[in-house]
């Protein structure tokens, strides 16, 4: 699962975060399906959603994506004055195999790609 809290500044918050939560109704799973692929994925919210948590399966066969997709913001966000955008992740069960010599090592999520349009 992966855990990830999405903050700009104190007081923009884009979503997430134990203080206010998620919104749950625009968050859902999109996996390659579209294209053929045998990917799949789910999302949960827990702890009174406070946490968004994602398991996915890639198969390379096909689209070879399993990813969690936000519906738009309600009106236009001018971050022009903001420096950058945190992304907290964490990992809490992961994939391993014997390719990583039998150490039972967690290992990372595959990549992360965040995505904005300028719309000027």
């Amino acid at each position: 699962a992966v855990v990830a809290t999405v903050v700009a500044a104190a007081d923009l918050r884009l979503d997430g975060g134990t203080q206010y939560g998620w919104d749950t109704s625009a968050w859902r799973s999109q996996v390659d399906g579209v294209m053929g692929g045998k990917s799949s994925g789910s999302l949960s919210f827990e702890r009174n959603d406070s946490v968004l948590s994602f398991t996915g399966d890639v198969v390379l066969d096909g689209g070879g994506f399993s990813s969690v997709r936000k519906a738009g913001f309600d009106e236009s966000l001018d971050l022009t004055s903001f420096a950058g955008i945190v992304v907290t992740l964490e990992t809490t069960f992961g994939y391993n195999d014997d390719d990583d010599g039998g150490s039972g090592a967690i290992r990372p999520p595959l990549g992360l790609h965040l995505q904005f349009h300028d719309t000027t």
